[in-house]
């Protein structure tokens, strides 16, 4: 039999690591997505030589350029004839990069719009490999179920603020995922979004230094595993699940609106350009 193939966006640090690493363990074909060629080829033979398993690969893609995840979807379409697994995991976290809304926001493009575009791309192969899964990674379930989408903000109508940003596109990616467990319920498609809970990352690179050093000083005692997203990757018995938020490695309550995501859905098509 073929392995299993596992497409990990933000696969060479953090949780898209993590997950890319666990799931090795079970034999999977891995593919690695990421902008940084070094690290990719660097996490390439790390996995490779930590887990014994020889089927770990490498795409570029920058998610903030929606040309390069076009090229990306192609270049995996024509490689892979099925795909059984997409994790969305890629991020960043910025101070700087709008100019108040001159340019385009950099942490909704990355942790939101790249992923939307890139799942709707791989979607239709997905189903055709199914059972198949997509499982997007977003922040505590707490904050986030208190929250409401603010689709104005998004389309980038309202003035930047880096934070703002970060938890709308977190929010954002949720609705999205659990909208797609709807939308592809009868094809074989589960979607899931998990919290990675306290998992070593690199977000930290991108802030001045009175921020980047404790947060740098914090990641020494964070893990370099998650669990959670692994068991969503590969675990057997998450049949019923699917649309669910995920936290400490099962479900918990999450308010899904259904007329609200289906509103930032259509949103989103114009904005990324789907037919």
């Amino acid at each position: 039999m073929e392995p299993r193939t596992i497409i990990v966006t933000g696969a060479t640090s953090g949780v898209g690591l993590a997950i890319a690493r666990g799931t090795a363990r079970t034999g999977s074909r891995v593919v690695l997505l990421s902008r940084d060629r070094r690290k990719a080829d660097e996490a390439v033979r790390t996995i490779a030589s930590e887990t014994g398993n020889p089927n770990i690969e490498s795409l570029d893609i920058d998610l903030s350029d929606l040309r390069s995840v076009r090229r990306t979807a192609l270049i995996i379409l024509e490689r892979y004839p099925r795909i059984d697994v997409l994790s969305n995991n890629a991020a960043v976290l910025t101070l700087g990069g709008s100019e108040g809304r001159k340019g385009a926001d950099p942490i909704m493009a990355v942790n939101y719009f790249g992923h939307f575009l890139l799942t709707n791309l791989l979607i239709e192969r997905l189903a055709r490999s199914a059972p198949s899964r997509v499982i997007s990674v977003a922040g505590g379930p707490g904050l986030l179920s208190k929250m409401k989408i603010d689709i104005d903000y998004i389309r980038g109508v309202k003035g930047w603020n880096p934070l703002r940003s970060t938890l709308q596109a977190a929010l954002a990616k949720t609705m999205f995922t659990m909208e797609l467990a709807g939308r592809y319920s009868g094809r074989g498609v589960s979607a899931y979004v998990f919290h990675p809970g306290l998992v070593k990352s690199g977000l930290s690179g991108g802030l001045p230094p009175v921020l980047r050093i404790p947060m740098s000083a914090a990641n020494l005692f964070f893990s370099s595993e998650c669990p959670t997203g692994v068991l969503l990757a590969t675990g057997e018995d998450l049949e019923g699940a699917s649309g669910s938020f995920y936290a400490g490695g099962k479900p918990v309550p999450f308010p899904f609106d259904p007329a609200g995501a289906d509103t930032l859905w259509r949103m989103s098509v114009e904005t990324v350009g789907l037919a």
